[in-house]
């Protein structure tokens, strides 16, 4: 599927499960890899140094910025994708995707707000089965302070319709007028060795100095 068609179907699913999924995966014991690195730390790798609506994050210099094409977004979403090809090469099909959508929406912030994993759920599910894939095992919630927010992160482990398994990413931030969410999807290379690279990305994302 095209990424921006993917994308227009993740935010519009998002939209309407956002009060209505339940979260099963509690008695899920999550393996190992869904386990991708101990608390945020700092980057530590060669990265650039990116901005999107007010917040300033870094990310692996094989990250390229994505065009968004014609996805309409719904009641003032703002979205900005990246993907990484194995190699470094150009291909159709990213082999990394990082997606990180802000969404002013009262409903959607009010969920981040009682149940960040809840929120995370709904919209890593809509995200991954757009793509294709199902969620098989999430992690543990784990509440990361930057500056004067809290991101939400909860690792998360994806399997393709023939099994083979990807290992991801899934975050949330509650922001005063807003909520921002973050799905990454490793699907090749050292999967658990990308996943702490992007979990120490997102110890990097702040607000932007005015």
């Amino acid at each position: 599927m095209h990424l921006s068609v993917m994308l227009r179907v993740v935010l519009l699913t998002f939209v309407v499960t956002v009060s209505g999924c339940s979260d099963h995966s509690k008695a899920l014991k999550p393996s190992p890899t869904a386990q991708p690195s101990s608390p945020i730390q700092r980057m530590e790798k060669k990265s650039q140094v990116h901005k999107f609506e007010g917040y300033v994050f870094e990310l692996p210099v094989r990250f390229k910025l994505t065009e968004n094409g014609e996805v309409s977004l719904p009641r003032d979403m703002k979205m900005v994708s990246f993907a990484a090809s194995q190699g470094g090469g150009d291909t159709k099909i990213p082999q990394e995707t990082f997606v990180m959508i802000r969404i002013p929406d009262e409903k959607v912030i009010a969920e981040v707000r009682k149940n960040p994993r809840q929120a995370i759920v709904n919209f890593s599910a809509g995200f991954s089965d757009s793509q294709g894939l199902k969620i098989i095992q999430r992690g543990e919630l784990r509440p990361q302070r930057i500056g004067d927010q809290i991101i939400f992160v909860m690792p998360i482990v994806l399997a393709n319709q023939e099994g083979t398994e990807a290992l991801g990413l899934a975050a949330t931030i509650a922001g005063i007028d807003h909520a921002v969410n973050i799905v990454y999807i490793g699907l090749s290379g050292d999967q658990v060795e990308n996943a702490k690279e992007i979990e120490a990305c997102l110890g990097t994302i702040e607000l932007e100095a005015k």
